[in-house]
């Protein structure tokens, strides 16, 4: 090696020095071990919560922020329903089906049966004015709807109530009920883009709603705002086939009353589908409100708008729309002293010139003798001239057509089976046995 060279090598230990080995390269890190044991920590709590699904046991509340008087809105609960822990249910991938100033629905699945659920939840911080309000309006509001879902269950055609879910921790209380479909006002309008439908779909249609109104009424429960964003199309079809035939549901009782409790009862609803008897400020209505109702949700899937349509959310102006389609109002609403707006009270004494002008908004053509005779004794300004669901039923309109299904005596009150019973037989042309008729 030449002076020019340098040499890089290490110097030799010097004598005496114990020479030792670079460590090995670690194949476990504290990084890689730390990772493995939560892994290791996941994967059992996922095999746990699997193999043993959340018990009612979750619903005992450990946390400061749970409302002291929860427990007793979870007692009331158990009274009307079967009670069960959110976290019974998955959220994951869940969808918003409705949301507003009264809260939202949103879907679920079920942990264990897999089942795909709707839950209602209200606010509890607002009510519907924006006003604040406490935790107990809000248990109240889901504890009303849940008695009336409870008592209008057992109908295909009403959306049935599975449980009250209470969260472990707030206590705030959801309603799970069954997860029908879309509303029938997003496939009118959204989909259809407002095209009205065949009065052979909308018979199939209001046979359903009919019976499925017939079976509340029978439970004592009045629904206060049927109109198609609170109905469900069940199923799917295509446009003009047939699209009804799958079935409808009637939701959302959040505004449900019960008949026998005593009033005043308050305005509530829909303005474009409320009864007059409700815009004339009557604190006595009844259940024939939801008849008016249904005749105006008949009028806009015939038409494909709804029929008596007024801005603002006025009750002068709802009234003028109203009268100035179906002429003067019956004597019973002349009197001022009916209602406590000024403004009602001169709209209900102008309009004595006006005619009944139904008919022609619904041409033949478009709806037939039998279909006019239901839609015009729905929409009866009379109370008492005004159709109940089941003399509605009877009309000759839903037994004009054999090759439609018609809905089962099952469905409806005892006390009309026996009616159903003669209407089925006649249309099959078989002469019903006379113990058959007073059977029930």
């Amino acid at each position: 090696m030449s002076s020019a060279e340098v040499d890089e090598s290490p110097p030799a230990p010097a004598r005496g020095t114990k020479r030792t080995r670079a460590p090995p390269h670690a194949l476990i890190t504290k990084d890689t071990a730390k990772l493995a044991l939560l892994t290791f920590i996941l994967m059992c709590y996922l095999t746990v919560e699997l193999l043993y699904p959340p018990s009612r046991s979750t619903l005992t509340p450990t946390s400061v922020t749970y409302p002291k008087f929860a427990k007793a809105a979870v007692e009331k609960a158990t009274a009307i329903s079967n009670v069960v822990s959110t976290n019974e249910y998955s959220y994951t991938g869940s969808k918003v089906l409705g949301n507003g100033t009264f809260g939202y629905v949103f879907t679920a699945r079920h942990r264990v049966s897999n089942d795909v659920v709707a839950v209602k939840s209200l606010r509890t911080d607002r009510d519907h004015d924006g006003n604040n309000r406490s935790y107990t309006a809000g248990a109240a509001e889901i504890l009303g709807e849940a008695r009336a879902l409870a008592a209008a269950g057992g109908h295909p055609s009403v959306v049935a109530l599975r449980a009250i879910a209470v969260h472990p921790t707030t206590g705030e209380l959801y309603l799970v009920m069954d997860h029908a479909g879309r509303s029938l006002g997003l496939e009118l309008y959204r989909n259809r883009s407002g095209a009205p439908f065949p009065e052979r779909d909308v018979r199939r249609a209001m046979r359903r709603l009919l019976a499925a109104v017939a079976h509340m009424h029978s439970r004592g429960v009045v629904h206060r705002d049927v109109k198609p964003e609170n109905i469900l199309v069940v199923g799917s079809g295509s446009a003009g086939a047939g699209l009804l035939l799958d079935g409808v549901k009637i939701c959302d009782l959040g505004v449900a009353m019960f008949a026998d409790e005593p009033g005043p009862r308050v305005r509530v609803g829909t303005s474009q589908y409320m009864a007059p008897e409700i815009l004339a400020g009557r604190t006595d209505y009844g259940d024939k409100v939801d008849m008016w109702s249904l005749g105006c949700v008949m009028a806009e899937l015939l038409t494909g708008r709804p029929v008596f349509y007024a801005p603002n959310d006025d009750d002068a102006a709802q009234m003028r729309v109203i009268f100035d389609v179906l002429g003067p109002p019956c004597p019973g609403y002349n009197s001022s002293e009916q209602h406590d707006d000024d403004k009602v009270a001169t709209t209900l004494q102008n309009v004595s010139d006006h005619r009944n002008r139904l008919r022609d908004l619904f041409p033949e053509q478009n709806l037939s003798d039998e279909g006019f005779d239901v839609l015009k004794g729905l929409l009866s300004c009379d109370i008492d001239q005004r159709l109940s669901a089941t003399d509605a039923l009877r009309l000759p309109w839903f037994a004009s057509d054999a090759g439609e299904e018609a809905p089962s005596a099952l469905h409806l009150p005892l006390r009309d089976r026996a009616s159903w019973t003669w209407i089925f037989s006649h249309r099959r042309g078989i002469a019903p046995e006379r113990e058959n008729l007073t059977t029930y």
